[in-house]
């Protein structure tokens, strides 16, 4: 899902709840401040993740959340 600010696009969620976007935002770049989990902060989504490049066999590196049941 696009989202209004040129971030990178909404994919789904993550097993504890956090949101999951896109590798890079619409300009072409990457975040530069992702933390261990490929996660971060900002006031519009709160903390969410990006997946990892092509070629790498994850989504992300870990989850920072509780698991969801």
């Amino acid at each position: 899902i696009a989202q209004n600010d040129a971030h990178a696009p909404f994919i789904g969620y993550a097993l504890d709840g956090h949101g999951i976007y896109a590798h890079l935002n619409e300009d072409g770049t990457a975040p530069t401040d992702l933390d261990e989990c490929r996660g971060h902060y900002d006031d519009v989504r709160g903390y969410h993740y990006h997946v990892d490049e092509a070629g790498n066999n994850n989504f992300i590196d870990g989850l920072k959340g509780a698991y969801v049941n």
